[in-house]
């Protein structure tokens, strides 16, 4: 008998409260369906004028979702990240301690855009399991494909 409790939890930043941003209403739109549909969003404000760096505000991501992985260890025996952020090293490694399963989900890819998101190797390796990122989209395109084509 298998017993499955799943838990989504996304973690953002919104850069601004301006409604007249047609990003932040696209953003603010991703998140009322994520809520919607029993996603757990954590979205902190960023006002313009704070001049922290993307990378200065992940800090309080780690800790929110550290907080909320070693919560839920109690009962959830496989964990599933889609991040490429080395600061996370720790946790893995305290789950895997824990005898729980983890999967990550990120990109080894050398393009320009992909440089930037690119996971480290000791994160990678630190998993049970790795999805690349490009393998994903190939496995979605197929399954689209088909679906296409038997609808016509």
């Amino acid at each position: 008998e298998h017993n499955y409790v799943m838990e989504y939890h996304y973690y953002t930043q919104r850069r601004d409260k301006d409604p007249n941003n047609s990003k932040t209403f696209n953003i603010q739109q991703l998140l009322d369906w994520l809520t919607y549909n029993g996603v757990r969003v954590t979205a902190k404000e960023r006002e313009r004028e704070d001049n922290r760096t993307d990378s200065d505000s992940w800090p309080d991501f780690i800790c929110d979702l550290t907080v909320d992985a070693m919560l839920a260890a109690s009962s959830a025996d496989h964990f599933i990240f889609i991040t490429s952020n080395e600061a996370y090293l720790p946790l893995f490694q305290h789950l895997r301690n824990m005898h729980k399963r983890i999967t990550l989900v990120a990109t080894t890819g050398n393009s320009a855009t992909e440089a930037r998101r690119r996971v480290p190797n000791s994160l990678r390796k630190s998993v049970h399991h790795f999805i690349d990122t490009r393998e994903l989209r190939t496995v979605i395109e197929h399954v689209v494909e088909e679906k296409q084509n038997r609808a016509a």
